[in-house]
């Protein structure tokens, strides 16, 4: 089996708010914007921990959730969380959400 050093920091590569030619968010100096965004680095274990919260918080948002809504049942709920330059989650969507947004996480929860 081969050894392998496993970075503690992952890279993040947003999306660019609108269609932009030579998008290259790797490329140019540190904290240069290119095509209205740039890459990010986050340490794993914070963004690890950031997303044990995000999912708490989504535990205590939907434990009470109906099972059914008029004649519709609820048997899948997908959020949408926005990563922050210092690794935080936060929802999408909503209004006055945190500026800096650099990338993003989908989640899927389906009823056990």
């Amino acid at each position: 089996m081969t050894d392998k050093t496993v970075s503690d920091e992952i890279r993040i590569i947003p999306l660019p708010e609108e269609t932009v030619t030579g998008y290259e968010p790797l490329r140019g100096a540190p904290g240069e914007k290119r095509g209205g965004a740039r890459a990010i680095t986050v340490r794993v274990a914070e963004l690890s921990e950031a997303i044990k919260e995000f999912l708490s918080q989504m535990e205590a948002l939907l434990q009470d959730a109906p099972a059914a809504v008029g004649s519709f049942t609820l048997s899948e709920l997908e959020v949408s969380a926005g990563i922050t330059a210092d690794g935080k989650l936060t929802l999408f969507g909503v209004a006055g959400a945190e500026a800096g947004i650099e990338g993003g996480l989908k989640f899927v929860f389906r009823k056990a």
